[in-house]
């Protein structure tokens, strides 16, 4: 996720324009949670994929989302947009 945050603020706004950043993290009632980073900046190449980005830390996210057994989405938005999805495994009796 820091990397993803670090990119869209260096990338998303280039020449000092404005704009929004947002993480969300959403549960669903299967168990899985689905952690959001977007932007309203200028989005991402047609054809995008991290693993073949110039960006040393984009090329390490699919990896570090395979490690933690999570599947990485590229989702539609004005900006950039990553969603992982993953288990979430919680503690007591609440759910996500």
């Amino acid at each position: 996720m820091t990397e993803l945050v670090t990119n869209a603020f260096k990338h998303a706004f280039p020449a000092g324009g404005e704009g929004v950043i947002t993480v969300a993290l959403h549960g669903v009632t299967d168990g899985t949670a689905r952690l959001r980073v977007y932007d309203t900046g200028v989005g991402l190449p047609a054809g995008f994929r991290p693993e073949e980005s110039s960006s040393l830390g984009l090329q390490l996210v699919p990896l570090f989302t395979e490690q933690m057994g999570a599947q990485l989405t590229l989702c539609e938005g004005p900006g950039a947009c990553f969603e992982l999805a993953f288990v979430a495994t919680l503690k007591g009796e609440r759910n996500l």
